[in-house]
């Protein structure tokens, strides 16, 4: 198991709230959180391999461009998390921050992998974040939470 400690991987023993990484049995490498269970029992999920696929779709700097109507397909890495449905909140925000509206899409679970499909049908900036979901599913009281870097898109108007 390595630790990420001051920006490098290193040999060591994870301390509560620490990135780790080790090999699955399967031979992929996974990375997570580390949650020390004496001290919390709430499970931390980290999404990993995050990826956006659409014919059209270009990461530019950290923000996917996307035509509005055109489907993409976000996937991801959760190990841990259990089959089923999550219901996934997409802020629609003014100047990256803001949330102005909301769409919901439901993800997928199966296996480790979080499939999510949808189309943005109005023109603007949309962000998903871990702060929001963690924020419903904890008031679903569900036993887990996300840990993820922040999704941006921009969906316009194509000519």
């Amino acid at each position: 198991m390595e630790v990420f400690r001051n920006n490098e991987w290193i040999n060591a023993t994870p301390a509560n709230n620490e990135r780790v990484r080790e090999q699955a049995s399967s031979g992929a490498i996974v990375e997570y959180t580390y949650i020390d269970r004496s001290i919390s029992s709430e499970l931390i999920i980290q999404l990993s391999n995050i990826t956006v696929t659409s014919p059209n779709a270009q990461l530019i700097g950290n923000i996917w461009w996307l035509p509005k109507d055109e489907p993409f397909t976000i996937t991801a890495n959760a190990e841990g998390l259990p089959d089923g449905g999550l219901m996934v909140m997409v802020e629609r925000v003014i100047n990256a921050t803001q949330p102005v509206d909301d769409i919901r899409f439901v993800a997928n679970i199966k296996e480790g992998i979080v499939t999510m499909q949808g189309k943005f049908e109005q023109s603007g900036n949309y962000i998903i974040t871990a702060k929001r979901l963690n924020a419903g599913l904890e008031r679903i009281e569900a036993p887990f939470r996300l840990a993820f870097d922040t999704l941006e898109f921009d969906a316009y108007v194509s000519a």
